[in-house]
């Protein structure tokens, strides 16, 4: 049996009121789950392994990318994969002050930025549709 994954690193980051939202964070190194309803009839759950937009720039309010950074940075090192869900309508793309629910979509590319710098030619940008296909067959094969 494997041993855990190392803390996460992000935990000294977040504001007092992240403890509601510390079960969306925590294992994020751990591979998909495969389910059935019935036999062969699989779907697979791939983990969010960075905080949505949403919880980082409108709930925590956060005015920077770190968290995202960092959080990917300790992925790479320990070869994960990074899975990011952001949400095109709760950016602001018209270079106004973004509403109570949207935050400015330069956040978001600053954040595309710093991945191609840093990691260029070391990542697959693949969807994630093509992820779970790859854990299906794999989960499959070994499942029977």
């Amino acid at each position: 049996m494997a041993a855990p994954p190392p803390s996460l690193p992000e935990a000294d980051h977040y504001k007092n009121n992240i403890d509601r939202s510390s079960r969306l964070f925590s294992g994020t190194s751990q591979p998909p789950s495969l389910s059935a309803s019935q036999p062969h009839d699989y779907y697979i759950e791939l983990p969010y392994t960075l905080p949505q937009d949403h919880l980082m720039f409108v709930i925590l309010q956060e005015k920077t990318i770190d968290i995202w950074k960092k959080k990917l940075d300790w992925i790479a090192e320990h070869g994960g994969m990074a899975l990011l869900n952001t949400h095109t309508d709760y950016m602001c793309f018209d270079g106004k002050e973004p509403g109570n629910e949207e935050y400015p979509v330069e956040l978001y590319t600053e954040f595309l930025e710093y991945i191609n710098k840093k990691y260029k030619d070391r990542y697959g940008h693949v969807f994630p549709k093509e992820i779970a296909r790859l854990w299906k067959k794999n989960l499959i094969e070994l499942n029977g």
